[in-house]
């Protein structure tokens, strides 16, 4: 199970959930206080916290989330400074909680060393699921701020080959703004239009 957390003024949290073993791994938990009662709602233990990069309204809740939860480890990449990292992970590194599996994947260019994070859907016979952090956006991707367009794109093309199957859930909600901006740049566009409605019509959900 995968619950989105709405936190800030458009970022997103995750948490995945191990339904049988009642276990839980956060992903990007920026709003502490907003994680936490999701996980008290949820009744599950929280295991693992997943960071995609450093900043602040991805990483803000770790020091909270893993005082609160001792047993709790948390995962990021070791060039990145992810505040209260305590294991660090490569590219194709795999984190195991239950029967979750989730392999992350570097990819940087938004930050040094962002990764994202892919949860394998054979064990819940299920769609795999990318977690983006600020790599990849509905119609966008992120800023680079300490990489190159050349080394996103070149981090964008890792996610290229998943499964047309593939869940995204991205790190922020912008799908109305790069919409906008595609439809200013392609204003004849009619995927762009469909698109747009059909966001329009699941916000309104």
């Amino acid at each position: 199970k995968v619950l989105p957390i709405p936190v800030l003024s458009d970022n997103y949290s995750y948490l995945i959930i191990d339904t049988q073993a009642r276990l839980a791994v956060a992903v990007d938990p920026s709003d502490p206080q907003a994680v936490q009662a999701s996980i008290e709602k949820e009744g599950v233990n929280l295991v693992a916290i997943l960071c995609t990069h450093k900043h602040w309204d991805h990483s803000g809740g770790n020091r909270d989330l893993s005082r609160r939860h001792q047993d709790c480890r948390v995962y990021g990449s070791p060039q990145d400074g992810i505040p209260y990292l305590t294991h660090p992970l490569c590219h194709q590194d795999v984190v195991s909680v239950g029967r979750l599996q989730i392999r992350a994947l570097a990819t940087p260019g938004h930050t040094q060393g962002h990764l994202v994070y892919l949860l394998d859907g054979e064990p819940y016979k299920g769609p795999s699921c990318l977690f983006s952090g600020d790599l990849l956006f509905l119609s966008g991707c992120g800023r680079t701020f300490e990489g190159t367009a050349e080394t996103m794109l070149s981090s964008l093309d890792t996610v290229l080959g998943l499964g047309d199957d593939t869940l995204l859930w991205p790190g922020h909600e912008y799908a109305e703004e790069n919409l906008g901006f595609a439809g200013v740049v392609e204003p004849e566009n009619l995927a762009r239009e469909r698109k747009m409605q059909w966001v329009q019509r699941q916000r309104m959900e």
